[in-house]
């Protein structure tokens, strides 16, 4: 597919998704409230869905397209019956992938191209996670009221502290799968967590406009993460798959 093919799919799915806050978000005291998540910046969300497949200098032109209006903070599209989704959950059941389906035992294809591309592309992943926590971290998520606690889950420092040792891990010879299994499972809690608040956010909507997933002291993980989070948790399964031996 041509460059100029892939970037206007780029924006069409980006629009699909992804709208003004005026449009649709409620304003209290003169500030957005999202309450159906966000506000969602453009590059991140991009990544997340097209990191894979396209470079980041591609990425780049498309939000600057799709900003060039000056919206820099952005709200799910919402129509109908999609208010009650949130970008990155899954509309069905299923939960994430199982990492007890792996052994901690290295596969034949250990070390091989395949399993090397697999494991940068983890690592990108990863540290692409870690620069949005520490953006929302810095501005702020949402400026609104202390969040609503909804579901146990691990809390922003764990998610912190998971992310940092799987980026250490990544960057070393020989990742140890037990010690990615070990924080990968604080990724899957946030992506269990986030599916069991989706399903019950329709009788909570008067009191989404700060929703969190995750509950303890030091502070919260927000629906926002979920896109990113997911991201790199599919990245850490796709590396499982050729580093370690599974039971299938």
């Amino acid at each position: 597919m041509r460059k100029a093919d892939k970037r206007e799919l780029m924006i069409r799915w980006f629009h699909q998704n992804y709208e003004d806050p005026v449009n649709e978000t409620p304003i209290d005291s003169g500030e957005f409230i999202y309450i159906w998540g966000g506000p969602y910046d453009a590059r991140d969300e991009l990544f997340a869905k097209f990191g894979y497949i396209v470079p980041e200098e591609l990425i780049e032109e498309v939000a600057q397209d799709v900003e060039q209006n000056g919206v820099y903070n952005w709200a799910p599209v919402q129509t109908g019956d999609d208010h009650d989704d949130i970008p990155g959950v899954d509309d069905d059941d299923d939960e994430p992938p199982s990492l007890d389906i792996y052994f901690d035992e290295p596969s034949d294809r250990y070390g091989s191209p395949e399993e090397l591309e697999a494991r940068k592309q983890a690592l990108t992943a990863i540290q692409r996670l870690e620069k949005i926590i520490e953006k929302r971290r810095e501005i702020g998520i949402g400026h609104n009221k202390p969040p609503e606690e909804v579901e146990e889950g691990p809390n922003e420092p764990e998610l912190r502290e998971a992310v940092q040792e799987l980026k250490i891990e990544f960057r070393v010879e020989r990742p140890a799968i037990p010690t990615v299994k070990k924080y990968a499972k604080r990724l899957r809690d946030v992506l269990v967590a986030a599916a069991k608040w989706a399903g019950k956010k329709a009788d909570k909507a008067a009191d989404a406009a700060a929703a969190v997933i995750g509950t303890g002291g030091g502070g919260y993980i927000l629906s926002q993460y979920v896109p990113p989070v997911h991201h790199a948790f599919e990245a850490i399964i796709k590396w499982l798959e050729v580093a370690a031996k599974s039971l299938f």
